[in-house]
């Protein structure tokens, strides 16, 4: 029996026709995502090729934006290779810097969700935030060796507080023959639970021949640190910026009191101004008995180790006082008298950023005005400090004149 085969209606052949048309377009479809994935790729490898085609400090949006603000936190990217034959001036070092910070996270990375939310708030370890410059000075021929990497620090600022310390760190950052991390980290005084590792990502990316600098003006006078650091390392260099403890601690006071403490300086100070009984337990006044601090560091590191600098000279002659840093960091003398411009409204030493003369200065918190302090009071705290001073100066081996 032969059974005849009903042709296609107009329904069923409309079907047919509908199918060819669905599996057109989704290979259409699958080109157009294959071609967007490969053209981001590119794109990815054209940045990180040639990242001097970003915008240069000299450009006017180049502060507006902060530097991360597109960047996801867990962005990954491949560390580019560099032609270490390749000569290039300070304003292109720090240019390719910037390059390398945008393309890489930049906060400390903690091993977990945990340890990120016991950190006591970044902020207060990040302070005084509007002193961080990007600063460049005269030009100066370097080239670039080794891999661009995290690296540990071989230079550690350790104080002191009010004593100059940010105006350091700014200064070196502008060298090309240094890398700096920009805020304090706090690793041996707050955070040493976690390990190298994290230390290690609280750093810049640095080549083999950069410096790596860490400033945190708390270590000097917290007794543990200095064991902390032998056992990291028993070849790191320290800079300690010292300065006249009396003012020094007039200028820790008057930080406290932009931050809402109203208590006069000479009530912390003092426990009886009659007798010229002073108030060592105040922290303000602890802090500049130099002479204490430094034997607990020299119990582990020798002498030659240190650098004892002056924070009035780096004020009043930055020029000579940072010749002396770099000579002491084996670097070269790219800072010179003629890198620093002097602010006569603030006080303050400026830098020049380029060869046209455009200059660039430390924060707004620098330079500000004290309240004036009872002349007894501060008779009573120079003559406190005198016998430490000259405890400080025979350890050091440098007379700092403070009781002149």
């Amino acid at each position: 029996m032969t059974v005849d085969k009903i042709p296609p209606g107009p329904g069923q052949a409309c079907c047919s026709l509908s199918k060819k048309r669905v599996g057109i377009l989704v290979a259409v479809c699958c080109v157009a995502i294959l071609s967007t994935y490969m053209y981001s790729l590119n794109c990815c490898k054209s940045r990180t090729e040639a990242p001097l085609k970003l915008k240069t400090s000299n450009s006017p949006s180049f502060h507006k934006m902060p530097i991360f603000a597109k960047i996801k936190a867990n962005t990954r990217m491949p560390e580019p290779s560099v032609n270490a034959t390749q000569s290039v001036g300070i304003a292109a070092v720090k240019q390719t810097v910037f390059v390398h910070q945008l393309l890489q996270p930049q906060n400390p990375s903690p091993t977990n969700q945990d340890d990120l939310s016991s950190l006591s708030s970044w902020s207060s370890v990040y302070d005084e935030a509007d002193d961080d410059l990007d600063l460049v000075p005269e030009r100066a021929a370097f080239k670039p060796q080794g891999k661009w990497k995290r690296r540990l620090p071989k230079v550690i600022i350790i104080g002191i507080k009010k004593g100059g310390t940010q105006a350091l760190l700014n200064f070196l950052k502008a060298h090309p023959e240094v890398t700096a991390s920009g805020k304090e980290v706090h690793f041996f005084d707050r955070f040493y639970e976690r390990d190298l590792e994290w230390y290690r990502r609280a750093m810049p990316y640095s080549y083999e021949n950069q410096l790596t600098v860490e400033k945190t003006p708390s270590y000097f006078v917290t007794p543990q640190v200095p064991k902390l650091i032998y056992r990291m390392s028993q070849d790191v260099k320290f800079l300690l910026v010292v300065r006249e403890p009396v003012a020094r601690a007039i200028s820790d006071h008057a930080q406290s009191l932009e931050k809402g403490k109203t208590t006069p300086f000479e009530e912390k100070a003092m426990l009886d101004p009659r007798k010229c009984s002073v108030d060592e337990s105040w922290s303000a006044i602890g802090i500049g008995l130099y002479s204490l601090h430094l034997t607990r560091w020299l119990k582990y590191f020798p002498l030659d180790q240190f650098l004892f600098v002056s924070g009035k000279n780096l004020v009043a002659n930055p020029g000579a006082e940072m010749g002396k840093v770099q000579d002491f960091l084996h670097i070269s003398r790219t800072l010179t008298e003629k890198s620093f411009v002097f602010n006569e409204t603030k006080g303050f030493p400026c830098l020049r950023t380029d060869e046209n003369g455009e200059v660039r200065c430390l924060g707004k918190t620098k330079g500000r005005p004290h309240n004036p302090v009872d002349p007894r009071v501060r008779a009573c705290l120079a003559e406190f400090y005198r016998p430490y001073n000259e405890q400080f100066y025979n350890m050091t081996g440098i007379n700092f004149h403070w009781e002149e």
